[in-house]
C-alpha cells in the first residue's frame, strides 16, 4: 500500500472562496479548445500565477507514455524536462482561481482525486470547474455548444444539457468532479462540441466558448479576442474548402438539420432524433492539407 504524499506545498496563500479551475491534458481535447482557453485563463491573471501545489511525477506518472524532453545543443545533452502535474494561484478582478493544470495521471487515480478535493475543501473552495472538448456531429457554421457534466441539475440547464442517457470512458477530470462533490463542492464540466471533421487540428472557437460559459458560471471574465480573430480565419478557410465540393455542402447541411433539431429540444420545442455522424474523413484530410498551405495568420 502506497504511503508517498503525492505532492509538495510550496506555498499557502490565504485565499477567499477561490474557483477551482481543473485543465488535464492526455485525455479528449479536440481542437486543442481546453488547453487554448485555459493558456487564455492563466494569462488573464494578475499577477503571474504562482505555484503552490507540485505533485509527485514519480508517483503518479508512466513515463514511457509520457517521455520527458531532451535539450540537445551541437549533440550534446544538455537537461531533461520532466512533465508536471501542478495547482497554481492566481487572481482575476480580484477573484482567487487555483489552476490545477499538467499531466493526466497514470496511477493512483482515486488518491490524486480525493486529495485534490481535499486541497480545494483545505482553501475554502465551493466551485469546481473543468475545461474540455470533444468531437460530435456538430457543424462550423453553427455557434458551439457546450455541455456540462454537473452535480447540479439547474447548472447544466443553465449552461448546455446532453440530453438522454449515456455512458464513456471517463478522464481523471471525472474522478476529480465526484470527489469534490462528495465532500459538498458544486463540480461542472464544461465541454465544447467540435465539429469532427476539425477535431484534429486548432479550433479557436471551441475555446472562446469554453471561455464564454466560464464567464456564466463564475462572472470572470477573460478577454478572448484572439481566439475569437483566429476562429474567424479558421471559418472562412473551412467555408473557402467546404464551398468546393457538393459532397461537403451536403454534409454540412446535414449537421446544420440536426444542430437546428438539438436548439429546438433545448428550448421544449422538440423531440431528440436518432444522431448519425457524416463521415467526415474525406473532409478533414483536405482541410488538414488545405490549413498546411496556408500563410498563418498575421
Amino acid at each position: 500500500m502506497h504511503c508517498v504524499s503525492l505532492y509538495d506545498l510550496v506555498r499557502e496563500p490565504v485565499l477567499e472562496s477561490p474557483i477551482l479551475l481543473v485543465c488535464l491534458d492526455g485525455w479528449i481535447d479536440a481542437g486543442g479548445a481546453a488547453q487554448a482557453a485555459l493558456q487564455q485563463v492563466i494569462q488573464a491573471c494578475s499577477p503571474e500565477p504562482e505555484l503552490m501545489i507540485d505533485f509527485d511525477t514519480e508517483e503518479l506518472l508512466d513515463y514511457r507514455a509520457r517521455r520527458p524532453v531532451m535539450h540537445l545543443v551541437d549533440s550534446i545533452n544538455t537537461g531533461l524536462t520532466w512533465p508536471t502535474i501542478q495547482i497554481l494561484h492566481g487572481k482575476i478582478d480580484n477573484r482567487d482561481v487555483m489552476i490545477l493544470q499538467g499531466a493526466e495521471p497514470d496511477h493512483r487515480w482515486k488518491e490524486f482525486s480525493s486529495t485534490v478535493a481535499d486541497l480545494a475543501i483545505a482553501n475554502g473552495c465551493q466551485l469546481m470547474v473543468g475545461f474540455g472538448a470533444y468531437p460530435a456531429p456538430s457543424p462550423h457554421t453553427r455557434p458551439t455548444r457546450v455541455v456540462t457534466t454537473s452535480s447540479s441539475a439547474r447548472i447544466a440547464a443553465q449552461i448546455g444539457v446532453n440530453h438522454g442517457s449515456l455512458d464513456v470512458p471517463a478522464g481523471v477530470m471525472a474522478a476529480v468532479e465526484r470527489a469534490c462533490v462528495s465532500r459538498g463542492v458544486t463540480a461542472v464540466g464544461l465541454w465544447g462540441q467540435v465539429p469532427h471533421y476539425v477535431s484534429n487540428m486548432a479550433y479557436p472557437a471551441a475555446a472562446v466558448a469554453l471561455l464564454e460559459a466560464f464567464a456564466k458560471l463564475t462572472d470572470i471574465s477573460v478577454n478572448s479576442a484572439v481566439l475569437v480573430g483566429a476562429a474567424a480565419e479558421t471559418t472562412t478557410r473551412i467555408n473557402e474548402l467546404v464551398s468546393n465540393s457538393r459532397e461537403h455542402l451536403a454534409m454540412v447541411d446535414e449537421l446544420e438539420r440536426q444542430a437546428d433539431q438539438v436548439d429546438l429540444v433545448d428550448s421544449g420545442q422538440g423531440s431528440p432524433l436518432p444522431t448519425e455522424l457524416p463521415s467526415g474523413d474525406d473532409l478533414a484530410k483536405e482541410i488538414e492539407r488545405f490549413l498546411r498551405n496556408q500563410s498563418p495568420p498575421a
